[in-house]
C-alpha cells in the first residue's frame, strides 16, 4: 500500500504538537478534518454538524410536502416515507458524532416535530 503523505494530516485532542514525518516530510497537525463527509474535530464537538444534518432532513421533510398534504396516502405510509427519506439524510456521518445531551434532544425534537407533522393537519412548514 503506498501512502501520500500529502493528503495525510495528522489531529490529536490535546495542544501537543506532534511531529510525524512521512517520506521525508512531516505530516500538517490540524484541529478538524473531514472523514468520510463529516467534520471530526478535536474536541469532539458535533453541533455544527448535528445543526446541520437537522437541515438537510428539514428540506428533504419540505421537498415531501405534496405527499404529505395527500388524503390518499394513509399515516403508515407518510411514516414509512419519512423513515426512508428523511433519516437517511438526517441521520448521515452519525458514526463519527459524539453526541452530548443537548444534541440527542435536539435529535429527538427533530423526530417528534416531523412526526407531529404526520399526524396533525399539515401546513407545509417544518
Amino acid at each position: 500500500m503506498l501512502i501520500n503523505a500529502a493528503k495525510m494530516k495528522v489531529m490529536t485532542n490535546t495542544d501537543e504538537v506532534i511531529a510525524i514525518t512521512v517520506d521525508g516530510g512531516r505530516l500538517e497537525q490540524v484541529d478538524s478534518l473531514v472523514y468520510l463527509g463529516s467534520k471530526v474535530r478535536n474536541d469532539a464537538d458535533c453541533t455544527d454538524e448535528v445543526k446541520l444534518s437537522m437541515a438537510t432532513g428539514t428540506t428533504v421533510m419540505v421537498k415531501l410536502t405534496k405527499m404529505l398534504k395527500n388524503k390518499s396516502l394513509s399515516t403508515v405510509t407518510k411514516l414509512r416515507l419519512m423513515e426512508a427519506l428523511v433519516w437517511p439524510v438526517m441521520s448521515y456521518g452519525c458514526e463519527s458524532w459524539t453526541l452530548k445531551l443537548e444534541e440527542e434532544k435536539r435529535i429527538q425534537a427533530f423526530e417528534n416535530k416531523c412526526i407531529r407533522k404526520l399526524f396533525k393537519k399539515f401546513h407545509g412548514r417544518i
